[in-house]
């Protein structure tokens, strides 16, 4: 089996192009509501087929969708650093960051914020997640969700982040 660096994680689009079947899959999901307003309310969720789940409600600066999207992955990189996983997420900001726009940001200061993150400064969350992906010693592969669709765990995900 070949081994995933940051730079080239393998997104699959559909359960059939898992390279790896022993993996544990999780599914993560953020949501908010006001986005991007002084009065937001965000939460984030993850949910394993191992029938482990977890959610926070997000509070402090301002929120947005994305910055729930990227603390959802936080969380779940935080609950299994040790274990291969293949994370299942509806988020294409959430893959662009995993597919190389976190190293874009660090090969370039850390000084542009993703216009998708208008929460203000974004950048320890950003390189708390960097930093999260670099320490781990599990693999990771990531698996593009349909948002909405009639995925039963990505429902869950979702349901839990809006419940924050």
């Amino acid at each position: 089996m070949e081994d995933y660096t940051l730079a080239n994680l393998p997104i699959s689009r559909s359960a059939e192009d898992i390279v790896y079947k022993r993996d544990i899959h999780i599914w993560t999901d953020g949501s908010a509501q006001d986005n991007g307003s002084d009065i937001c309310t965000a939460g984030s969720a993850w949910v394993s087929n191992l029938q482990f789940t977890d959610k926070v409600m997000l509070t402090g600066a301002v929120l947005s969708n994305n910055v729930a999207e990227v603390a959802a992955i936080i969380l779940c990189l935080m609950a299994w650093r040790d274990a291969h996983i293949t994370i299942h997420t509806d988020s294409m900001f959430v893959l662009g960051l995993l597919k190389g726009g976190l190293l874009a940001m660090e090969r370039d200061g850390w000084g542009d914020t993703p216009r998708h993150m208008s929460c203000g400064p974004p950048t320890p969350l950003l390189q708390y997640l960097l930093y999260l992906l670099r320490d781990r010693t599990g693999r990771i592969s990531l698996l593009k969700a349909k948002a909405h669709g009639d995925d039963l765990n990505n429902n869950i995900a979702d349901r839990l982040a809006n419940e924050g």
